[in-house]
């Protein structure tokens, strides 16, 4: 996939050009941005917004990556640990594929530069390749902040795509969870925890119960 659309932005235009790319052997994955307005004025600075409104050009390059796995050792470690964090609130989540997000951006005739992070969030919606797809099976896809981790959960119920909220630019991993494996995690251990509850509540009530009535029938003696 490789996209240009041209934003008018005031007076000025900003050229957004989307790449998508694969590396193995799934087709590289559609996506789209929920609102370029947001998406434009959360990648240019205050300064750089005023230029490009009196008339200016500007370009903003994004791309998104996806592959089976990462040469990044260390980071995918860090990224697997907060899966595991992660399972013991939402239950069991399997790991789909890892995606890349990154992106450049220039005003004028100045040179590009990277854009680290977004000063705010901007909605990104992506296509879930085919071998992904499951009837009501959830999505979620884990970043990498700066050696924090960030679970972002699907802003829809379309099963062919998950729309995402973020502002980090990085590395992360397509997760999924079908319902069955909800049932494992969280909400599993929430139920064996007030069954326990239950459990032990009973017991007392019963040895309470036990000592009332010996006490009693004691005192009837």
């Amino acid at each position: 996939m490789h996209e240009t659309t041209h934003y008018s932005y005031e007076s000025g235009t900003v050229n957004i050009t989307t790449n998508s790319e694969s590396l193995f052997e799934v087709a590289a994955t559609d996506f789209r941005f929920d609102n370029y307005k947001d998406f434009v004025e959360a990648s240019f600075t205050p300064k750089e917004l005023s230029v490009i409104s009196a008339g200016q050009s500007a370009d903003i390059t994004f791309n998104l990556t996806i592959s089976a796995d990462i040469e990044n050792e260390e980071l995918k470690s860090q990224l697997l640990s907060c899966k595991e964090k992660e399972e013991k609130n939402t239950g069991m989540l399997t790991e789909g594929l890892y995606m890349e997000m990154s992106a450049s951006k220039a005003v004028g005739d100045a040179p590009s530069e990277p854009i680290s992070t977004l000063s705010s969030d901007a909605v990104l919606e992506i296509d879930i390749p085919l071998y992904l797809r499951a009837k009501d099976r959830t999505y979620y896809v884990l970043i990498n902040n700066m050696g924090d981790c960030v679970l972002l959960k699907d802003l829809d119920n379309e099963p062919d795509t998950i729309r995402i909220s973020t502002h980090n630019l990085t590395t992360g991993i397509l997760l999924y969870q079908d319902p069955l494996d909800a049932l494992e995690g969280g909400e599993a251990e929430h139920f064996q925890l007030q069954g326990r509850h239950f459990l032990w509540g009973g017991i007392v009530l019963l040895l309470g119960l036990w000592f009332f009535i010996t006490h009693l029938h004691k005192k009837n003696m």
